[in-house]
């Protein structure tokens, strides 16, 4: 019964454009919060080339934190209208050319060791969404946690 809800919740949108834009995305609707203009928002993301090598893999207590910009230059291209359909709790999986990803969402130059003409893979959830002095207390209680570790071992 559990599976039936959560099939119930996953929608599966397919969008498609043409030539260098092109992106295939699924969605998973799990959430109902809108992000919040300015806010720092916590992704798991996963970055994987075609043949399956990790670019970026975030680690389980540790999300991307990326201030929420709709705006800005730097948060650009495909990838941009694919976060701002988004929900916290959502998640997304895409195909993006790895051109578009690197010089017009990241505004950096493509690596060498990527292929121009190939597509990476992107797993990217929403996790949470804090306002910046939320997000630099969370920093603080990490910084904590990871300092009471160390001294442990």
């Amino acid at each position: 019964m559990k599976k039936l809800i959560v099939a119930a919740m996953v929608v599966v949108l397919s969008a498609c454009g043409g030539g260098d834009n092109m992106a295939e995305v699924t969605y998973f609707r799990n959430g109902d919060e809108s992000l919040v203009e300015g806010n720092i928002l916590l992704m798991w993301v996963n970055y994987q080339t075609e043949d399956g090598q990790d670019l970026l893999r975030t680690r389980p207590q540790e999300p991307l934190a990326m201030l929420y910009d709709s705006s800005s230059v730097e948060q650009s291209g495909l990838i941009k209208g694919i976060i701002d359909d988004l929900k916290i709790g959502d998640s997304v999986a895409f195909s993006i050319p790895s051109k578009n990803l690197w010089e017009v969402s990241f505004n950096r130059p493509l690596p060498d060791t990527i292929g121009e003409n190939s597509s990476i893979l992107v797993n990217l959830g929403i996790v949470n969404q804090m306002t910046k002095p939320e997000y630099n207390s969370y920093m603080g209680e990490l910084e904590m946690k990871r300092n009471a570790a160390y001294y442990e071992a």
